[in-house]
């Protein structure tokens, strides 16, 4: 794995972290929080690494938190 593709596995990797945890902070604030400057990167790398847009991660995991499954 290169270098790059690392950090962005690890800032994905706290993004899914922030979206659980912070049901309040938006998708944007997510992004740059773990380091990146635009969201179309963000989005682009979320989708490749996790399989899923940032925004339907967020529903995945409250309907988790209403008793569904993730």
């Amino acid at each position: 794995m290169s270098p790059g593709r690392y950090i962005a596995n690890k800032r994905i990797q706290e993004a899914q972290l922030l979206i659980r945890a912070h049901q309040d902070m938006t998708l944007g604030q997510i992004g740059t929080t773990v380091g990146y400057e635009d969201n179309t990167t963000f989005y682009r790398n979320f989708l490749q690494i996790a399989g899923m847009s940032p925004g339907k991660y967020r529903q995945l995991c409250r309907e988790d938190a209403q008793g569904g499954t993730l």
